[in-house]
């Protein structure tokens, strides 16, 4: 869940549909826009948007436009990605779609194993105890 820089990541971004109707009230429409999208919308910075008389009305809806903006404020703090992030690692579905190594790893560590920390079990099911003999898994187990 990466999360960038981008208009729709900021708290000030606006999502404005465009008019789409030829017509008004069957009279032409000059704010008829000709975009051929199913929903076409256009990003609006509303930092100030409180003062309408001295509000810029700027379009803000290109990667650059955020990028290069003094005002931009994320609508993600650090706190709710960690949680997203721990709530997609705890949903097995998600991570063998989207970190399907993890989801391997994981799945061949449940098998019974004796209580020992993660980085120690990875290495036992790797093997690197048989190849380095010098380390004994009575010394490792703690006995």
């Amino acid at each position: 869940m990466a999360q960038s820089k981008l208009p729709c990541n900021c708290t000030y971004n606006h999502q404005q549909p465009i008019d789409l109707r030829k017509k008004v009230r069957n009279q032409p429409n000059p704010n008829y826009n000709t975009i051929s999208e199913s929903n076409p919308k256009v990003g609006l910075c509303m930092y100030g948007a409180e003062d309408v008389q001295n509000w810029p009305g700027n379009i803000c809806d290109e990667p650059s436009d955020a990028r290069g903006c003094p005002m931009y404020t994320s609508i993600h703090t650090k706190e709710s990605v960690l949680r997203a992030l721990h709530q997609d690692l705890e949903d097995r579905e998600w991570l063998k779609v989207n970190m399907p190594t993890l989801e391997i790893l994981l799945w061949a560590l449940e098998e019974e194993t004796p209580q020992l920390p993660w980085w120690k079990r990875v290495l036992l099911k790797l093997g690197w105890f048989r190849r380095h003999r010098t380390v004994r898994v009575s010394r490792l187990l703690g006995s």
